[in-house]
């Protein structure tokens, strides 16, 4: 119990601090070099990201086999992590080649995404960018390493030193006038020191072996594999999304709209990381449940505990808060096309706070073949719904059509998750109040359409949604702090 508190204490300040350097570093880099050169910085930034992200395969499996294998004997516990490093730098390598080898392929050969006059710069910074790119990587390893152990609290920690190392990286760049091949070796620099200490951490700290090579083991190679397939499938798909949506407004809408996208997606990751992060700890409580009895008493007790906070979470989040964050960009960033985006995105990520619960209860137990299908579907509807949209609406409206996907792939993750464990989905929904989370999407669309259709100015719209969920999610939202969170634990 305390041990959960300290996680989600520390996992929720790290996306706080995530969020303001983010944002910070946002505003300082397009003031700096100004909204196109800073664009396509940004286009380059997603397709590493790409690649870094699909760390959720090898990563989450680590963090998975950790959990299970630490009350083992100490030879095993240090041949899977001497395997699992082997697995990274493998995977890693092979990334950094495949993604400077499709590099002309997918950017420097269209110019609508690489202006010409940009392409001298370009080409360096993508190199640099896959440098770090791999330093990340390997990063991710050795976290997964300290959260299978269940400290949390150190890897947000580690996080937090990266993202201050980060800003004061951003604010020397933009003091000394320096372009954007100073910017990206100083990610290199920041990203190289963390994952370092990370390790010198791990190494005093818990006397494990990092890498031996005669503790490679063939059988766990497998295991680790078998499970993680699946998920890297998943997660390819799931890092495919953000390069994809920012291709296609590229392409249906203007190149100047992927930097509003960029700071909309980020206001909008950023509220609903900060409920995800916080209970990430439910991966290792879910790797240990086995049977079907199991099962149905975590969803319907811990499980549905969490869905019904997100939907709390959310109306505070993304309804009472609508306003304030439609005031910080406006100040910070002085863009009303970033509102109108941010409101888009609401809806989506309302849907998906509900979901988290289902996704990680199906990571935990392994049913991650599922989930690569799932996720892989998701990216093919999301995707022809983005693009059908920009298409037809001829404006950024177009990215509703990343809210459809995401009702569906929900739908389809409460089918199978009821389907497995036998829970009545009637019951589910109506202790976790579903009601609730539909009056807010409802509330939602209405302040997108008066948008679209110019209705309403953008303030009083985005202030009246503010108060409306205010006074909806009043009692929920006062009960979710004078009980301090009693849901998530």
């Amino acid at each position: 119990m305390i041990d959960n508190k300290k996680n989600s204490f520390w996992l929720a300040f790290q996306y706080i601090t995530v969020i303001l350097s983010s944002f910070i570093t946002l505003k300082l880099n397009i003031s700096h070099f100004g909204i196109d050169l800073f664009g396509v910085f940004i286009l380059i930034s997603s397709f590493w990201g790409f690649g870094t992200l699909i760390d959720l395969g090898f990563g989450t499996a680590m963090i998975k086999f950790i959990a299970q294998s630490k009350q083992e004997d100490d030879y095993e516990f240090n041949a899977l992590v001497s395997t699992g490093f082997i697995i990274f730098l493998i995977a890693g390598i092979i990334i950094f080649i495949a993604g400077n080898l499709l590099s002309d392929l997918v950017f420097f050969h269209n110019s609508k995404i690489i202006p010409v006059r940009f392409a001298g710069i370009a080409h360096p910074v993508f190199l640099l960018m896959g440098i770090f790119f791999f330093t990340q990587y390997l990063g991710v390893f050795f976290r997964s390493i300290v959260e299978g152990l269940n400290v949390f609290w150190i890897s947000s920690r580690i996080v937090i030193l990266y993202n201050i190392l980060t800003l004061i990286s951003v604010i020397l760049t933009v003091v000394t006038g320096s372009n954007l091949i100073v910017l990206a070796s100083c990610y290199i620099l920041c990203s190289a020191s963390t994952m370092l200490i990370t390790m010198i951490y791990i190494r005093v700290k818990y006397r494990i072996t990092l890498f031996k090579i005669s503790l490679f083991s063939f059988r766990l190679f497998r295991r680790v594999l078998r499970f993680s397939i699946s998920i890297q499938f998943a997660s390819l798909s799931g890092a495919a999304i953000d390069p994809v949506v920012k291709f296609l407004i590229g392409n249906y809408a203007s190149i100047n709209y992927v930097p509003y996208y960029e700071i909309a997606r980020r206001f909008s990751t950023a509220l609903s990381g900060l409920f995800t992060t916080t209970f990430r700890y439910y991966l290792p409580k879910t790797s240990v449940l086995k049977r079907k009895e199991d099962y149905i008493q975590f969803l319907l007790k811990s499980g549905a505990g969490l869905s019904r906070l997100s939907i709390t979470y959310s109306g505070f989040a993304f309804g009472l808060l609508q306003g304030a964050v439609a005031l910080m960009i406006k100040l910070w960033f002085g863009y009303d096309e970033v509102i109108f985006i941010f409101l888009l995105l609401s809806v989506s990520e309302v849907i998906n706070n509900f979901g988290y619960v289902l996704y990680v209860f199906l990571i935990g137990i392994g049913k991650a073949d599922f989930l690569m299908i799932l996720q892989f579907f998701y990216l093919i509807i999301l995707s022809a719904g983005v693009a059908a949209g920009l298409i037809i609406f001829q404006s950024i409206m177009g990215l509703l059509g990343s809210f459809i996907a995401v009702v569906i792939i929900n739908i389809l993750l409460l089918w199978y998750v009821q389907r497995l464990s036998g829970i009545s989905i009637k019951n589910y929904l109506s202790f976790v109040k579903i009601k609730k989370l539909l009056i807010l999407i409802s509330l939602i669309m209405f302040t997108i359409l008066s948008q679209y259709l110019k209705l309403i100015p953008v303030f009083p719209a985005v202030f009246s949604l503010s108060i409306l969920s205010g006074i909806f999610f009043f009692n929920d939202i006062k009960s979710l702090f004078m009980n301090k969170l009693k849901f998530g634990f």
